[in-house]
């Protein structure tokens, strides 16, 4: 697979995981250690970023976002296990990619800056949470206007929405 210079393949997955030891590939091999989920209660978490635009500094930008949500998963108590991309990238093959294996890696939550992230639109950033939230995976935000990183304000406007739509 080509490595493109900010470490990310074309699908949007990190080839390698700063974690010393830790490698990420696309056969789901982690450096060794396994990969499914651990009866020991472990928090395992995948993270997610995107930027817009491939334009000078997002490399700066998806590093930044990478460290927010290291950061974050190391206060809540989360271990990192693979780092997902998309920079410049409309059709965000690493968000379908990430998707796509949460019932191999079967993280306890995903990670990623806020909830735009996810997408630019309301409904697109709904839609992932429910999938998420289908496969039993809590999404966590490192940055929340309300200091909330797991992110129970926007479960209230979430809320508000679904009430708004049932009154209709």
């Amino acid at each position: 697979m080509t490595q493109r210079k900010d470490g990310f393949d074309q699908d949007g997955q990190r080839d390698t995981l700063p974690d010393p030891g830790a490698k990420s590939r696309a056969n789901g091999d982690l450096g060794g250690r396994e990969m499914h989920s651990t009866n020991d209660g472990a928090k395992r978490a995948m993270v997610y970023i995107r930027v817009a635009s491939a334009e000078h500094g997002s490399e700066e930008q998806a590093q930044q976002q990478e460290v927010a949500c290291r950061e974050t998963a190391q206060r809540l108590g989360f271990t990192p296990v693979a780092v997902y991309s998309d920079i410049g990238s409309t059709e965000r093959p690493g968000l379908r990619r990430m998707l796509d294996e949460l019932d191999t890696i079967k993280p306890t939550s995903v990670i990623t800056l806020d909830p735009s992230r996810f997408g630019r639109k309301y409904q697109e950033n709904m839609a992932v949470m429910t999938r998420l939230r289908a496969a039993g995976v809590e999404p966590v935000f490192a940055h929340d206007p309300t200091e909330d990183p797991l992110g129970l304000s926007w479960r209230r406007s979430e809320a508000s929405v679904v009430r708004e739509a049932d009154a209709k």
